[in-house]
């Protein structure tokens, strides 16, 4: 369900529908994603690598 709904927004803002405004963190993240995402589309790093990366964008900080 996320997944679907992350790619409507990929495909929107590549289209350049997805005008909103974002917080700093919010496109921090955003930005991390696309880094990914290249890195799996250049074949730079397999699907078990992006998922953990991915997992490691939203985990809590630890102190």
């Amino acid at each position: 369900m996320e997944a679907n709904a992350l790619l409507r927004q990929l495909k929107m803002f590549l289209e350049g529908k997805l005008k909103r405004r974002q917080n700093r963190k919010t496109k921090e993240k955003q930005v991390r994603f696309f880094h990914l995402s290249d890195m799996f589309q250049n074949y730079e790093i397999s699907v078990n690598a992006l998922l953990n990366k991915c997992a490691r964008v939203y985990a809590a900080p630890f102190y």
